[in-house]
């Protein structure tokens, strides 16, 4: 016997800690791009003592609305829900937007080796770094990914994406 899985529960996970997956899921299935709420996380060892963290990942609709497991927001929204709770020292929040979802695993990557020189994604200066071993986050996402798929399912999350470009 399947049974669905719970909605409430799906957004806490699809928000907290599962937000890459998510993301790369509505990208692939809605075709926006992903964005990131980053921060610069107080870490000692990094030269400049901050390390930079994608705090929470969403897509972009095509009127600038972020959407996620929760559903529409904006800037505001994100900022409370992920930077005004946490106890965790950081500088610099930014949102950045990724073009497609190689970019965004490509950025991923990138933070993890520590080839941060705290630029915006480029592609032309990433092309250069070989993740031919594997990376950390990969595992993850291809274990979380199929459960992200049918995340967007359960809580309606492409109806509503297309609700809002019909009203457009």
């Amino acid at each position: 016997m399947t049974t669905t899985p719970d909605p409430e529960r799906l957004i806490s996970e699809f928000k907290h800690g599962q937000c890459y997956p998510m993301a790369v899921a509505l990208s692939r299935t809605l075709g926006w791009e992903i964005g990131a709420l980053i921060v610069d996380l107080d870490h000692r060892g990094v030269e400049n003592g901050f390390w930079p963290h994608p705090v929470h990942a969403y897509v972009i609709s095509p009127d600038g609305r972020f959407l996620d497991a929760g559903g529409f927001s904006d800037e505001a929204t994100l900022k409370e829900d992920f930077l005004d709770t946490t106890k965790r020292k950081f500088s610099n929040p930014r949102f950045e937007r990724f073009p497609d979802v190689e970019s965004f695993l490509t950025t991923l990557r990138h933070f993890e080796e520590g080839h941060w020189d705290g630029a915006s994604y480029d592609p032309e200066l990433y092309a250069t770094f070989d993740y031919s071993h594997g990376w950390r986050y990969q595992k993850f996402l291809d274990e979380i990914y199929p459960r992200a798929i049918e995340a967007i399912e359960v809580l309606g999350l492409e109806e509503m994406a297309n609700e809002r470009i019909m009203s457009m």
